[in-house]
């Protein structure tokens, strides 16, 4: 299911930084405290590295040589893409001018630092039987499953229907051709738009919520909840009297998610924050980063047999003020 749109929980007059915690309940993580880190400067060809230049655009061009677009309605749709290449090719927006490649494998295991807070628009393009000329449409596109050993991936799709052109100086006016949702497609390439940094914000990213389960986070010098996004209204997210972040999940849901973006500013100097989670479960992970122009420094965590994961991560220069907004 597609996340629900950001609900604002409190008005704000500014936005400082933007920390990102990544929750996925029961998954397999590699160890408590381990970090990977990348940085921002220049282009990197085999895709293992940072972003070609701070705050670059880019976009992200797929093919594949054939899948199927399905569902109930266009709010629900699965898409498909099989027979993929090893890599995805990414080009800058102008005015940077940078094109690499990307392994797949990459692709997606970045997929949540890109696109977390807001799930990316694509272009289909495919060939239709007995048609001289490819079609193209619209989707969002979120939570891929990329299966490496066939070569396939699929993604929750929503579709994106095209209206006539609008804009000031349209000279003529084309009423768009209906086009189905191809049930299959041959030869096909997917266009993915832009992956660059997100606003400021801290962002907690709950993949997926055990039934009942209460999750409690601290991070020093946050400072209030900004929105949030949830898969289910039935997921209860508060700030407690301490100002940690409490997320409940509903009895009888599996796999519930929530997406929490809050203020974040350290004083000037301050070169690290610490994190603490309680009530988790053994084999959970959490990851923490901050976002800006670029990705800097990943922490991931599990708990302990008690429910507690503990860690600090380095704060960015851009994120220490010597004063931070009331």
């Amino acid at each position: 299911m597609p996340p629900r749109p950001w609900r604002s929980l409190r008005s704000s007059q500014f936005v400082v930084g933007v920390l990102v915690v990544v929750v996925a309940f029961g998954a397999t993580a590699a160890g408590a405290g381990a970090r990977a880190r990348s940085s921002g400067q220049g282009a990197d060809p085999s895709g293992r590295g940072a972003e070609p230049a701070s705050g670059a655009s880019y976009l992200w061009s797929q093919d594949a040589s054939g899948g199927s677009l399905r569902g109930p309605s266009d709010d629900e749709l699965t898409l498909e893409l099989r027979g993929l290449r090893r890599y995805v090719t990414r080009f800058t927006d102008h005015p940077a001018r940078d094109a690499a490649i990307a392994a797949n494998r990459d692709f997606y295991a970045r997929w949540d630092e890109r696109f977390a807070l807001d799930p990316p628009n694509g272009v289909l393009t495919y060939r239709v039987e007995g048609e001289p000329q490819p079609v193209s449409i619209v989707l969002t596109l979120s939570d891929p499953k990329f299966d490496a050993k066939n070569g396939s991936v699929r993604y929750a799709a929503v579709r994106i229907r095209k209206q006539p052109d609008t804009l000031p100086g349209t000279s003529t006016e084309l009423i768009p051709p209906v086009i189905p949702n191809p049930r299959s497609f041959g030869a096909a390439s997917l266009f993915i738009d832009s992956g660059s940094a997100s606003s400021p914000g801290l962002v907690i990213n709950v993949a997926s919520l055990s039934p009942g389960a209460v999750l409690t986070i601290k991070v020093p010098h946050h400072r209030g909840i900004i929105e949030t996004r949830t898969s289910t209204p039935l997921v209860d997210i508060q700030l407690t009297d301490d100002d940690s972040i409490q997320i409940a999940g509903p009895e009888g849901v599996r796999g519930a998610s929530a997406l929490i973006k809050l203020r974040f500013c350290v004083p000037l100097g301050t070169s690290t924050t610490a994190v603490d989670v309680f009530g988790g479960s053994t084999g959970e992970k959490y990851r923490f980063y901050f976002l800006g122009p670029d990705p800097v420094e990943f922490l991931d965590l599990t708990p302990d047999a008690g429910g507690h994961a503990t860690g600090s991560l380095t704060v960015p220069p851009d994120y220490q003020l010597a004063e931070c907004p009331a």
